[in-house]
């Protein structure tokens, strides 16, 4: 990483919470945790002398069992009174993305499993009674969709849930901002805006005076201006950036040599090759699946037979 260059924002610019290592340094952090416990108690809606002392954040590290995913991460994993809460930052939303975060989720869900030897000994019915609730959080960015947040279960065809204690929640930030200000607004939508915001004016406006208590929100405030003032984190923000537009320039490009092969299922083999080879250079640089279907016209499973 070069260090030659005076690095800085735009005058009332801001790095968004949303940039992983700002994301993982604000909330990931013990000492934070009242900032943390103030969005859960909103995001709960519960009071927050309910929430407060009793939020302890643990490891990241998942059991890993495919070494694909040897160096990947859950975002964050609190423990509150025995209920496991999950929270994933999403920049995109895919169906890859969302089945990826449900294996996560499952694995956490698991994990109550792991008791002292004392309590193994125990009936093994009682122990599965005592698991409680696992809930996800996905943070996302991306397609519109009618609620700012959604709740899933497991349920049969006629909507009846088959337990309440796996939850997953999609909540699209887009969506959120788009009713900050209105009728609509809701807190989430404020806490929504306030992680997105890209400005200091944009920031302050969603934040207010009454989103969060004073101590919380100060602290919130002196972070994200710590991090959009440091040299070596506007670096990295701008590095992501640049790979980011990138990466989009890249799949555009994808699809239109896609586009313009006409591609159908039975295309000449120096055609197939070049979708192939643009597929690989796709999945090396880790683009949802779906998205390379579409812009190379190779099918699901034959991409998956690339990955291996």
């Amino acid at each position: 990483m070069s260090t030659t260059r005076e690095e800085q924002l735009e005058e009332g610019k801001i790095i968004p919470i949303t940039f992983d290592y700002v994301f993982c340094n604000i909330f990931n952090n013990t000492d934070n945790i009242i900032i943390l416990e103030n969005f859960l108690a909103c995001y709960l809606e519960v009071p927050l002398s309910r929430i407060r002392g009793h939020v302890e954040i643990l490891s990241r590290n998942l059991i890993i069992e495919h070494k694909k995913e040897a160096n990947k991460q859950i975002d964050l994993l609190v423990d509150i009174e025995g209920e496991k809460v999950n929270i994933e930052l999403q920049n995109e939303i895919s169906s890859g993305i969302i089945n990826r975060n449900v294996i996560f989720a499952s694995k956490v869900h698991a994990g109550q499993l792991k008791l002292r030897k004392k309590e193994e000994k125990k009936d093994s019915y009682s122990k599965y009674a005592r698991i409680k609730r696992t809930l996800q959080i996905n943070l996302m960015r991306g397609k519109e969709e009618k609620r700012v947040k959604e709740s899933y279960y497991l349920k049969n065809e006629d909507g009846k849930i088959l337990t309440e204690k796996f939850q997953i929640d999609l909540v699209n930030m887009e969506k959120a901002k788009k009713i900050c200000y209105t009728k609509e607004e809701t807190k989430l939508a404020r806490w929504c805006t306030v992680i997105m915001a890209t400005t200091k004016e944009e920031f302050d406006k969603a934040l207010g005076e009454d989103l969060m208590e004073k101590e919380a929100r100060d602290l919130l405030e002196e972070k994200v201006e710590q991090y959009s003032r440091d040299k070596e984190v506007i670096e990295m923000y701008e590095e992501y950036s640049r790979a980011e537009l990138e990466r989009e320039s890249v799949l555009e490009e994808a699809i239109e040599k896609a586009e313009a092969l006409g591609m159908e299922k039975g295309m000449e083999k120096g055609e197939y090759k070049k979708q192939v080879e643009i597929a690989q250079n796709l999945l090396r640089m880790e683009f949802p699946i779906e998205q390379i279907s579409e812009a190379t016209s190779l099918s699901i499973e034959e991409l998956q037979k690339l990955d291996r």
